[in-house]
């Protein structure tokens, strides 16, 4: 359950949003129709959250108290209208980020990628982090550095850690979905969870470590011989051998 913050600690547009709603339900009271206002700051607050900070539908439940189901009616513009205690409590709730507003995007792609590779479909992970596909399938596949909402980050951190022992069949996908989405990873080169430990996965200096070997030319032989996928550090390990002997 979120809680709300005193008005002192609220930003200038926060505080009148707030006291605007308040008027207005004084103003319901008196004409007898206390209890629903119309949801448009309540709407813009959840866009803001969700399209504008990578805030997932779960977390604004989870930090405002309003329910998932309430929030999805909202974002979607359904709702005539909305109660008077859930606009203050999306309005009112403050979202801490985990202390901070951004993470560097490979954390979370580097999770996101594992996942699919053990066979979860990005339709899945979307419905569990409550996003759509096409913004999940934008985080996994940019390239480069960058960053990502901390908020949105946490949230892939912690299914990548609820997911660590789940097969992708005992959540009700098909067999055939699942080799459909594991034949898409390897065919992308994502680096399953097996690639990575607790001390690698969050170091921007780690590589994924397909073969015991990965960076060196035995490691280059080892993805042949054992028709596992090209990692780049093997790439470039055997293109500077070529190299190498080229200049002799």
């Amino acid at each position: 359950m979120g809680y709300r913050k005193p008005i002192s600690e609220m930003t200038r547009e926060e505080a009148e949003a707030v006291r605007r709603l308040a008027r207005r339900q004084s103003y319901l009271q008196a004409a007898g129709k206390a209890g629903l206002i119309d949801p448009t700051e309540a709407i813009a607050r959840i866009r803001y959250l969700h399209d504008g900070r990578g805030v997932t539908f779960r977390e604004i439940e989870r930090v405002s108290g309003v329910t998932l189901r309430s929030i999805h009616r909202l974002y979607r513009g359904g709702a005539m209208s909305c109660r008077y205690a859930t606009a203050v409590a999306l309005l009112g709730a403050r979202f801490e980020f985990e202390g901070q507003s951004w993470l560097p995007r490979y954390r979370v792609t580097r999770r996101l990628h594992a996942l699919v590779a053990a066979g979860f479909s990005w339709k899945y992970l979307a419905e569990r982090l409550g996003t759509t596909i096409d913004i999940l399938h934008r985080s996994g596949t940019t390239p480069g550095p960058g960053k990502a909402a901390a908020s949105w980050g946490a949230g892939v951190l912690r299914l990548y850690d609820e997911l660590e022992r789940v097969d992708p069949l005992d959540v009700g996908m098909s067999v055939n979905s699942v080799s459909r989405v594991r034949s898409i990873a390897r065919r992308n080169g994502f680096p399953p969870r097996s690639c990575w430990d607790p001390d690698t996965i969050d170091d921007s200096e780690a590589i994924p470590e397909w073969t015991g070997e990965c960076g060196t030319t035995e490691g280059n032989h080892i993805h042949r011989r054992d028709n596992i996928p090209m990692c780049e550090p093997c790439r470039r390990a055997q293109a500077a051998l070529r190299a190498e002997r080229r200049a002799k």
